[in-house]
């Protein structure tokens, strides 16, 4: 698959209660395939601490990624098991548990 060259500036930010509740501090990650770097999604990070799951309302890139959401997350191109969907239950929203070591992350620039 052709790598899609894609800026922070290509992108909006998220805004809504769930942001300011983290104290708006924002990122937008690049997040790749650990095993094959293929670009797995991109995805707006809010507050701090390690990357553990992605929410799907989340989720900027692929576009409509909620519309066809797959039961677990993997890579496109070598099917590495990347996440497992779930129910959060505190906030009851849809997310990916990250599996540890299965993706490498970078802020998009």
């Amino acid at each position: 698959m052709e790598e899609i060259e894609l800026k922070l500036k290509d992108f909006d930010i998220k805004k809504d209660n769930f942001r300011r509740s983290r104290g708006g501090n924002t990122q937008i990650l690049d997040i790749h395939c650990a095993k094959c770097n293929e670009r797995v999604l991109i995805y707006q990070k809010d507050g701090i601490g390690s990357l553990q799951r992605t929410y799907l309302d989340r989720i900027i890139w692929p576009e409509n990624f909620k519309d066809s959401c797959p039961p677990n997350l993997e890579c496109p191109k070598c099917k590495t098991l990347i996440g497992v969907y779930l129910i959060y239950k505190p906030e009851k929203r849809e997310a990916y548990k990250l599996i540890r070591g299965a993706f490498r992350k970078g802020k998009l620039k």
